[in-house]
């Protein structure tokens, strides 16, 4: 015997002491009954409402996924217990629960297969922010698309690449990430001198203590390359100079370094009146003349 017939025969036995009529007392005890199911229900979803304005209070410190998922567990909780109540007051009324749970696992599995990618989005969702497979803020590629995560939903996440356009892609439809933002974030800086530079330079200790130069006075840089490396001869020499960064802080280096390296050239009497430095954004490719160590863009 389970709690609710316990309950339900101990309120008979209390109606039997005042009303001899058996019908009568079975009667009392279904509305008694019903109206202790209508009050458990009335508790406990206020205790899940309590909860959910306890957790507002740590918004500052959770993130916007992980409040997304506490919601959608309070929700889910909430639902299971209603139609756990319903049924319970069903029985009360003497209807045959039997039958309603038959057509209700037939509407069920007939909701389930017309909203399949829907709940396939939400799934997805769902293991996504609790695996902590990437953050607002991150920079990943996924499917094939790189840019910034700007918003993570249940159904679909968000992501802004380098042209300022926005992302949409369903959670279920997401196979393949790549987080770039895990542990540290890469600097990479692409230049080309023309063929007559003194490619013996780039080994020098002057340019090799340029480099660590920047990397001490630079918190943000984790760890910089002795030197600059080639990447390829085309009309000239393609060179690379990589620094491992502090999280999403190479955006701000890339740049910085960039106009420390005109400036060190000047500096050093190093013509560079013909040089062409390539800069390269996603695959966008701008060419800049130094003739100064300001930049002229050059029409291409």
């Amino acid at each position: 015997m389970n709690i609710a017939d316990q309950i339900r025969n101990l309120i008979k036995k209390l109606f039997e002491k005042f009303i001899t009529n058996s019908e009568l007392v079975d009667f009392f005890a279904a509305i008694v009954m019903i109206i202790f199911w209508l009050l458990l229900a009335s508790i406990v979803f206020k205790l899940v409402k309590r909860f959910l304005i306890k957790t507002k209070k740590y918004e500052k410190k959770e993130t916007k996924e992980q409040m997304t998922v506490r919601r959608l567990i309070n929700n889910i909780v909430k639902a299971l217990f209603a139609f756990w109540i319903v049924i319970m007051i069903l029985k009360e009324l003497g209807i045959d629960i039997m039958p309603v749970l038959a057509g209700a696992g037939v509407l069920a599995f007939a909701v389930g297969f017309g909203a399949q990618e829907l709940i396939k989005d939400v799934i997805s969702g769902f293991f996504l922010i609790i695996e902590k497979t990437f953050s607002i803020g991150d920079d990943v590629e996924i499917n094939g698309n790189v840019g910034t995560v700007t918003d993570i939903g249940i159904r679909r996440t968000k992501m802004q690449n380098w042209r300022g356009q926005v992302i949409t892609i369903n959670n279920g439809d997401i196979k393949t990430v790549v987080n770039q933002t895990v542990l540290f974030s890469v600097a990479i800086i692409d230049f080309k001198i023309n063929a007559k530079f003194d490619i013996s330079y780039i080994n020098s200790a002057n340019f090799k203590k340029f480099i660590l130069d920047y990397k001490n006075s630079n918190p943000d840089i984790i760890s910089a390359p002795e030197t600059a490396v080639i990447t390829s001869f085309d009309n000239g020499m393609n060179l690379r100079i990589v620094f491992k960064t502090q999280i999403r802080k190479q955006n701000a280096i890339e740049p910085d370094f960039r106009n420390k390296l005109a400036e060190h050239l000047i500096k050093n009497n190093i013509r560079f009146e013909n040089t062409v430095f390539v800069k390269m954004e996603e695959q966008k490719w701008e060419l800049y003349t130094m003739i100064s160590s300001k930049k002229i863009i050059v029409n291409t």
